[in-house]
């Protein structure tokens, strides 16, 4: 809530009120719905972070080498997506 009246005191000349603001997760919630799929999908710094709950629960379902293999893999790509900008 500090964060949004943070907000409203910086663009009080633009927004009303605190209902035009958008939280991390309301914009969560939007993303999960299926209509926002695509937007979620076209735009990878969305979702990225979220692969690390994949990778942690990954190793539940497949070999352990396999897991640690897509680790190594998605850290590299994290390291890699530094370097890129998305638009």
């Amino acid at each position: 809530m500090i964060q949004i009246q943070r907000i409203l005191d910086v663009f009080s000349n633009h927004i009303k009120s605190s209902e035009d603001i958008l939280s991390e997760t309301d914009l969560n919630n939007f993303l999960g719905q299926e209509k926002y799929k695509d937007v979620e999908l076209n735009y990878p710094n969305l979702w990225f972070q979220s692969g690390n709950i994949f990778l942690e629960k990954m190793d539940r379902l497949i070999s352990y080498d396999l897991y640690e293999e897509a680790r190594a893999e998605f850290e590299n790509i994290q390291e890699m997506m530094k370097h890129y900008y998305l638009y």
